[in-house]
């Protein structure tokens, strides 16, 4: 997501069109780059297949256009350990990690593929209980309050590594002492995604999916 984020941020300063939708280093809503693992079924492998960017919410039409002109222009991504990647548009057959549907729903039931980085520990003392504090990052993502939040350092799919054996940071300088956990999410409403929660949510953690099957 570094890399995406990065090889993005050099096609908007090359055009001279750098938003600060884009880079992120002003207070408002800004893209989020992430991640697109084949994990929360069975037998997957948790092979990261793909990525996105996700527009913030309640984006203008004149902006989006604007940012799908940058992104037109985005021709490789240098992705450390991995080498150079090709990004493009999906096409219709494609496998099913690949499909906005996956990401978008809209559904009832959520759950991460990631866990949701917090900005503080959970403390019954401080009346900052796990649950409560994810339930408070949907409404900062503009999201309603879940009717029911679960929320544990193990996953809730299968083929989701637990909570702890994420990097929790995004330089190697940062401190890795943040605490994070999985979650699984029910809304009296379907909610159109994409999900994003917490701290870390602008580059692929806190990242949830609908879970099928178990809609009420």
């Amino acid at each position: 997501t570094e890399a995406l984020r990065g090889a993005l941020i050099a096609v908007a300063s090359e055009q001279g069109s750098l938003l600060p939708e884009i880079h992120g280093h002003q207070e408002g809503p800004h893209c989020a780059y992430l991640p697109l693992p084949f994990s929360g079924w069975q037998h997957a492998s948790g092979f990261i297949m793909g990525a996105a960017i996700a527009l913030p919410r309640g984006t203008t039409p004149a902006l989006r256009q604007k940012i799908y002109q940058i992104i037109a222009g985005l021709n490789h991504v240098a992705v450390p350990t991995f080498g150079p990647w090709q990004p493009g548009p999906v096409g219709a057959d494609v496998p099913l990690t690949l499909q906005p549907s996956t990401w978008i729903g809209p559904a009832t039931t959520w759950a991460t593929l990631t866990p949701v980085v917090l900005k503080h520990r959970p403390s019954v003392k401080f009346e900052r209980p796990l649950e409560r504090m994810i339930g408070d990052y949907c409404t900062a993502a503009g999201l309603p309050q879940p009717t029911e939040v679960r929320a544990g350092r193990y996953p809730f799919l299968p083929n989701v590594p637990p909570a702890y054996d994420f990097r929790l940071r995004r330089k190697s300088i940062e401190p890795e002492e943040r605490f994070a956990a999985h979650a699984m999410l029910r809304f009296s409403q379907p909610v159109k995604g994409p999900v994003l929660l917490g701290k870390l949510r602008h580059f692929g953690l806190g990242l949830l999916r609908p879970v099928a099957g178990l809609d009420r």
